[in-house]
Order: structure tokens, then sequence, then C-alpha cells
């Protein structure tokens, strides 16, 4: 009571430990409340018992699998995977690409024929094709393989796009 827990599935609190929905709502002060999530049973628990074909309830929306595994609760454990991928990808993507398309665009001469080539070299090739082609030769691939891949692949397009600002921006007097 009178605390705040944020992502309590990740931290695990002791005072949290053995509370439920039902346990909380019996025992609660006025003015206590919660976020309950979306799901509740876990992507790798079963919670209902075997069935030999899916079926929908309220309890679970998308049904459950042969092993009575709620799909909405896998569905949703596998998109914090793929967002958390995406997220560490586009970090690592932006920054190469605005490092090599700042160092470009500066220096020029030398540096800018190779970072020219480079995205010219990898824009050829489409990247999901190139991606899979590079995860496949891989002797173990993985989720940070996977996040290398797109980082590699993907900063051509950053990199054009900071190369021509700085050119624009470089003349101008506050530059200067």
């Amino acid at each position: 009571h009178g605390n705040v827990h944020v992502l309590a599935n990740v931290t695990h609190p002791r005072e949290l430990r053995g509370v439920t929905r039902a346990r909380f709502e019996a025992e609660r002060a006025p003015g206590d409340w919660a976020v309950w999530p979306l799901v509740s049973c876990g992507p790798h628990a079963v919670c209902a018992k075997p069935v030999e074909r899916p079926l929908a309830s309220l309890a679970d929306p998308l049904g459950t699998d042969g092993n009575g595994r709620d799909v909405f609760a896998r569905l949703v454990y596998g998109t914090r995977s793929a967002l958390a991928i995406a997220a560490i990808a586009v970090a690592l993507f932006v920054a190469l690409g605005a490092g090599l398309g700042a160092a470009a665009g500066f220096f020029g001469g030398g540096v800018d024929f190779f970072v020219a080539r480079a995205v010219e070299t990898l824009s050829a090739f489409p990247v999901p094709l190139l991606a899979l082609v590079v995860q496949a030769l891989l002797p173990r691939a993985g989720a940070w393989s996977l996040v290398a891949v797109i980082a590699a692949l993907r900063w051509t397009e950053v990199a054009r796009l900071v190369r021509a600002e700085v050119l624009a921006t470089e003349p101008q007097d506050y530059v200067t």
C-alpha cells in the first residue's frame, strides 16, 4: 500500500509475490489501484487444459494451442522481442549512418568517395534478401547477429541524408 511498482514483471518486488487480482481486490485500501496485464498467463505456462483444437473465449481471445498455452500471450511475448531487436538495430544504424554521412560531407575527397561507393554497393541489393543470406552464412545466427546485420545494411539511407545536410549546411554563415 502506498508504493509504486514500475515493470513489476521485470523487477519482481517482494511485496507483490503471491498477489493475485482477487487478493488485491479483497485487501486493497481506498485509493489503491493497479494496471493488470492484458493476459493473465505467460507464453510458456499452461493456463487451460490441453484441447484437441484451439478454442477462443473471453479469457483467451485468440484461443489456445494444442498444449493449452494462450496464443495471445505468446503473440505479446514475441512482439516484445521483435520491438527490442528493432529499437536496438535502429539506434545502431542511425548512429553509423549519421557518423559516416557527416564524415563524408565534412571531409570530402577520399572519405566521401569511400562512403559513396559503399552506399551504392549496399543499395544495389534488396535488404531483406541480403539479410537472409548473411544470417544463413553465419555459423550461429541469433538476435544479436540479426541486429548487427540490419544495422550494417540499413545505414545507407541515413548516411545519404546526413551527407546532403552537411553539404548544404557547411557554407552557411552560422557554421563559418
